[in-house]
């Protein structure tokens, strides 16, 4: 069982021959404990291989996480719960989020995909690639979930899919500038859209209410929500 929140890191070098040439710093400022990663100038940084494992014990309860990397996949397991927000970044590498939860949900990457399994539903989720696809399935959230939520996905050149439950009475709006988006099953009753002159907009509701929104937005790929039965 974890006791009290840990961080493991695992560095591989290309030269074992100066095992010294790398080592790490660390920083205390109030509740806050920063890791620096350091190098000798005659060490090339491109030779650094770095892992870093965060283990947080589940019964307890954060307030937030803010994880941000230059090139390394982030993966956040375990049904850990954050009291406001946690906010997931890196330039190039992949996001995956498993059954986390907090009142706002970031997740961005420049050249990546993103994928993210939910429970539970934030107020607030967001997620951008510029180069990769999204796959968000939100289609087991607990029964008890009554929170509003604003769902938003985007991407520059890749596909966006977004399986919601039946029960997630919303107002959406997909575009697509090289696709025509879709709502699956098609000849849902429940679903309810709007005129546009624009085949590649497809905006409209689900059900009874709109307090929910889902935003997608590709320029190039599918943009789909799937409501789960």
């Amino acid at each position: 069982m974890i006791k009290e929140p840990t961080v493991y890191f695992d560095i591989k070098l290309d030269k074992e021959t100066n095992p010294n040439a790398v080592w790490i710093e660390t920083s205390v400022k109030d509740d806050i404990i920063g890791f620096h990663v350091q190098h000798g100038d005659a060490y090339d940084v491109a030779c650094i291989d770095l892992g870093i494992r965060v283990e947080l014990p589940s019964v307890s309860s954060f307030n937030t996480l803010n994880v941000e990397m230059t090139s390394n996949d982030i993966i956040v397991e375990g049904e850990l719960e954050f009291m406001t927000d946690f906010q997931l970044t890196t330039v190039i590498g992949n996001v995956m989020l498993q059954n986390a939860s907090a009142n706002s949900v970031v997740m961005q990457t420049s050249h990546g995909n993103i994928q993210g399994y939910f429970h539970q539903l934030a107020t607030s989720l967001s997620a951008n690639t510029d180069y990769g696809h999204i796959d968000l399935d939100i289609a087991s959230i607990l029964q008890g979930n009554k929170a509003t939520s604003e769902l938003k996905a985007s991407a520059i050149s890749g596909n966006i899919r977004m399986n919601l439950p039946k029960s997630f009475y919303s107002y959406f709006d997909l575009t697509s500038y090289s696709r025509m988006p879709t709502i699956s099953p098609e000849n849902l009753p429940e679903v309810h859209l709007e005129a546009t002159q624009n085949k590649k907009h497809l905006i409209g509701s689900y059900g009874k209410s709109a307090g929910n929104k889902a935003i997608l937005s590709t320029d190039i790929g599918n943009a789909q929500i799937r409501y789960v039965m």
